[in-house]
């Protein structure tokens, strides 16, 4: 439920989802020093979002470590996350594309996709792009880490969260029994956002009296 409150609250800025594998190698270390894949992809998302935005915006995923049809695979995280506008880069790798589209559509939607851009370079990085295409641990092609669809303002997607959680509850124990990361702010929101559908608007207003300082 909590998932879902998030899900409705993203839908009011725009969100892309995603589904990020770990690179083998740094599975392979994670592993080996006994940590947890979900803080320790949680903690990089934070840390490379922020170095490219100056923030980190809202965004969850679930942990898992088999396919759709229960056949064991690489770990990787199912997601969403907020994209926020960017400002356009001057020159290189689709900046033109980028400035052609603020000339015909408009200033934010390109900036919106120049965030769009900015959180798939943060979600690569985080997954541990630049250790390399090929494994060493495992030989396998990392090229197709990252899977994402574009932002769009759908008011329920029931689907894609139960889908993310379709794993949740089987037995891992390569990931332990805790697989979902939300960040703080996004927590935080969705719990007004129930306070709002059970309680009503003046239950939002005494909550935001009792934030103030």
């Amino acid at each position: 439920m909590k998932v879902q409150m998030a899900t409705l609250a993203l839908a009011e800025h725009g969100y892309m989802q995603f589904k990020l594998h770990i690179h083998d190698d740094l599975m392979a270390e994670i592993t080996r020093d006994g940590l947890d894949a979900k803080t320790v992809l949680r903690d990089r998302m934070c840390r490379h979002l922020k170095r490219r935005l100056g923030h980190v915006p809202w965004f969850f995923f679930i942990m898992e470590e088999y396919a759709k049809d229960g056949t064991k695979t690489r770990p990787h995280g199912h997601g969403s996350i907020l994209v926020p506008r960017a400002p356009l880069p001057k020159r290189g790798k689709g900046s033109r594309r980028l400035r052609a589209i603020a000339a015909s559509e408009g200033i934010e939607k390109a900036e919106i996709k120049a965030g769009y851009a900015v959180v798939c370079q943060a979600l690569r990085a985080a997954g541990g792009e630049g250790r390399g295409r090929f494994a060493i641990t495992t030989g396998v092609d990392q090229c197709r880490n990252l899977w994402h669809r574009p932002p769009y303002h759908a008011l329920f997607n029931s689907q894609w969260v139960d889908y993310a959680f379709k794993h949740a509850k089987t037995v891992s124990n390569l990931l332990g029994d805790g697989r979902l990361a939300i960040n703080r702010d996004l927590t935080q929101e969705a719990q007004r956002l129930w306070t709002l559908l059970t309680r009503g608007e003046a239950a939002i207003t005494q909550w935001r009296q009792s934030d103030s300082p």
